[in-house]
């Protein structure tokens, strides 16, 4: 949870295959979705507690654990569950988090997470012949 959500962008983007021919325009013969990408800006403020209790208290202050936590939940690569109001999200990795220092964030946390979803595909086989 954060104390503040200032801005959620969300991208969902479909990807058209265009093939070259050499007489007239291309040749178009399917299309695809990217994975799902959600910017989320948020701020963190160290004059209030926090909305679940224990939530950002591993560090001096609220907006440095936070901050703390927002690495550690990049750096351990497990997908999690992103809801935002529009839309939720399963198998989001947090692939960027970037904080503001300024002086308008001495005592908060102002930064933006950057999430895409991870899409994952299953694979089956199939016995042609009996032989090994």
């Amino acid at each position: 949870y954060f104390d503040a959500v200032l801005r959620a962008e969300h991208t969902q983007e479909l990807v058209v295959t265009k093939h070259p021919v050499q007489v007239g325009p291309a040749v178009i013969d399917h299309a695809y979705l990217q994975p799902a990408r959600v910017v989320l800006e948020v701020a963190i403020s160290d004059a209030m507690d926090s909305f679940v209790a224990g939530q950002y208290s591993s560090a001096s202050s609220k907006s440095v654990s936070a901050y703390q936590t927002f690495k550690q939940v990049q750096a351990s690569r497990i997908p999690i569950v992103l809801a935002t109001r529009l839309q939720t999200y399963q198998n989001m990795v947090l692939i960027d988090v970037r904080g503001t220092e300024d002086n308008r964030t001495l005592r908060g946390f102002r930064g933006a997470l950057y999430f895409e979803q991870i899409i994952s595909a299953s694979v089956s086989t199939t016995t042609v012949s009996v032989r090994p």
